[in-house]
C-alpha cells in the first residue's frame, strides 16, 4: 500500500529539489540530450509519481473520528496539486504537509496466516493475501471478495484432505463452499455455527460479486474489509 503520510513527505522532498535546481514546472517533460534539460524531467517526472501515488492513497484512507473535515480539505488539496506554478505548488505543499501532522490515519487492515496453516498451502495462501490486500488498497472490492472466497476454497480443501485423506479438487473440482461445507459435515468436520456462517456469508456475497446480475453487486470499502475480517478469522480457527 502507498503510505499517505510518507508520500507527503516525498512531495516536500520533490519541490525542495525544484526549488534547488531552479525546475520550472510549467515546463512539459520532453526528451533531450541537453543535461541542464535531462535533469529537469528527472524532477519533474518524480514530482508526477508523488503526485499519481497521493492520490491514489487519500481515497483509500481512514482517520479517526472527528478528523473527517481536514481529510476533505485533505482531498481538495491533492487534487490541485497538478498545478503548473511553482508558487502554488509551494503553497499547496506547505497547506498538506500542516494538515497531515494534525490527522490520524487509522492503521490498514491486515490479515495475518497463522503459523497453523499447513505449509504444503502456505505459499500459496500468502500470495492470494498479499493481492488481496493491494486489491483492498486500490479500491477494488469485487476482487477483495473474489479472492476471499478463493482463500477460504484453499483452506477447506486442505482441511478435508487432511482429515479424509481424499482430494476434492480432482475429484470435484468444481464443487462450491456450500457442497463442500456439506461434504465435510457428512465426514464428521464440523465447526462452530459462528464460523460455519461467516463462511457461508463470504460465500454468498463472492457469489454476488462474480456473476452476472440484472443489478450487478458492489461490494463498498466496508463491506470488503468485514468480509476480509472474517476470512481471517476463518484461517485462525480452521486449523487450531
Amino acid at each position: 500500500m502507498v503510505n499517505f503520510k510518507k508520500e507527503v513527505a516525498k512531495l516536500q522532498e520533490a519541490y525542495e529539489e525544484i526549488v534547488k535546481f531552479e525546475v520550472d514546472i510549467s515546463q512539459p517533460i520532453m526528451p533531450s540530450l541537453d543535461f541542464h534539460k535531462s535533469r529537469q524531467n528527472l524532477y519533474l517526472q518524480n514530482l508526477q509519481t508523488v503526485v499519481t501515488n497521493l492520490q491514489k492513497s487519500v481515497n483509500v484512507i481512514d482517520v479517526e473520528d472527528g478528523d473527517e473535515a481536514v481529510l476533505d480539505r485533505i482531498k481538495g488539496i491533492v487534487n490541485k496539486l497538478e498545478t503548473k506554478n511553482n508558487n502554488e505548488l509551494k503553497l499547496l505543499t506547505d497547506e498538506l504537509i500542516k494538515l497531515t501532522n494534525d490527522i490520524t490515519i487509522k492503521e490498514e487492515q491486515k490479515i495475518k496466516i497463522p503459523v497453523s496453516i499447513p505449509n504444503e498451502i502456505f505459499s500459496e495462501l500468502e500470495a492470494d493475501v498479499n493481492e488481496m490486500q493491494n486489491c483492498f488498497n486500490s479500491g477494488s472490492y469485487r476482487s477483495v471478495v473474489i479472492l476471499c472466497g478463493r482463500i477460504l476454497e484453499v483452506v477447506l480443501h486442505r482441511k478435508y484432505f487432511d482429515v479424509t485423506g481424499n482430494d476434492l479438487l480432482e475429484k470435484s473440482p468444481g464443487i462450491g463452499l456450500g457442497n463442500l461445507i456439506g461434504k465435510m459435515n457428512e465426514k464428521g468436520i464440523q465447526f462452530d455455527p459462528g464460523l460455519t456462517q461467516q463462511i457461508h456469508l463470504i460465500n454468498q456475497i463472492r457469489v454476488f460479486s462474480v456473476h452476472k446480475k440484472q443489478n450487478p453487486f458492489y461490494p463498498s470499502r466496508a463491506q470488503a474489509q468485514a468480509i476480509m475480517l472474517y476470512t481471517g478469522d476463518v484461517l485462525e480457527k480452521v486449523f487450531i
